[in-house]
């Protein structure tokens, strides 16, 4: 709706959207985004393990890219199971065609089979916050290491994690897959607790609060949905005054409706 209002608001600009469906009927034309033709496919592969594949293998390589369907991230994470596990192309393959689900449910086992138990605190925390970017720093926090950066490396580095300027986030469709095969909901309590206390001491610091924006509201939405109401309240009237202090009002009407329905589940008439 928001995206409608947008491009109604000025008509004669052009619009490029991306997402992983459709959902908006009747304005301009989809284009469906394929992947890599294979040559450029094995051409990445390639670069990724360092080496040329062998003509024993390519075979296994063709049928990898096809299975994966030339997406340039599985092929960087079929390149990163290969070269870390020492296995060849050809085992591998025949591993994803054996698996029960999708080439890219077995792929994404296969890539999560080698995590360590502090690459698995780091994923969890990661996977929590609705596909907002966190700080290394705050990654640290939510998983409880001291420093989350080696971890983040190494996930990085085998396609698991991504990074921009403001931090770093699940790559692909792996934060889904984590809560579907994962309970990850002690993990979104830490961090609904975490972001509680943290916006509670920082109340007066908008800067720092708006920097944490979309963490945020991706954490109250889950509190919200696991009817966590005291943590709810509580993080949604520390958070809140950041979001009308830059007009962030959509944003605002969001918390407020969350914290509303917080009030009334606790009995709190003040709050409500």
């Amino acid at each position: 709706d928001e995206v409608e209002a947008l491009m109604d608001a000025v008509p004669r600009s052009v619009f490029l959207l991306a997402s992983t469906e459709c959902c908006l009927w009747g304005e301009g034309r989809a284009v469906p985004l394929q992947g890599l033709p294979l040559e450029d496919a094995l051409v990445l592969m390639e670069r990724e393990l360092g080496w040329a594949v062998d003509p024993e293998d390519r075979p296994a390589a063709g049928a990898l890219c096809a299975m994966l369907e030339g997406y340039p991230l599985r092929l960087l994470q079929l390149s990163a199971v290969v070269r870390d596990s020492g296995r060849s192309l050809t085992e591998v393959a025949e591993q994803v065609r054996q698996h029960a689900g999708t080439a890219t449910a077995a792929l994404t086992e296969l890539a999560l089979a080698r995590r360590t138990e502090p690459e698995r605190r780091v994923l969890a925390a990661l996977a929590v916050p609705a596909g907002a970017s966190l700080k290394a720093q705050r990654v640290s926090a939510l998983a409880g290491l001291a420093d989350a950066r080696p971890e983040l490396d190494s996930l990085q580095r085998r396609g698991l994690v991504q990074a921009d300027d403001r931090g770093y986030m699940l790559a692909g469709s792996l934060e889904e897959e984590l809560w579907r095969t994962e309970d990850l909901t002690a993990w979104a309590e830490r961090a609904l607790e975490h972001f509680a206390s943290w916006a509670e001491r920082r109340r007066e610091d908008v800067d720092a609060l708006i920097e944490e924006a979309d963490s945020v509201l991706g954490i109250l939405e889950w509190g919200a949905e696991a009817s966590s109401w005291a943590e709810v309240l509580r993080l949604g009237r520390a958070f809140e005054g950041a979001l009308t202090a830059v007009g962030q009002w959509g944003a605002w009407e969001r918390v407020l409706g969350w914290e509303l329905e917080a009030a009334r589940a606790l009995g709190d008439r003040a709050a409500e």
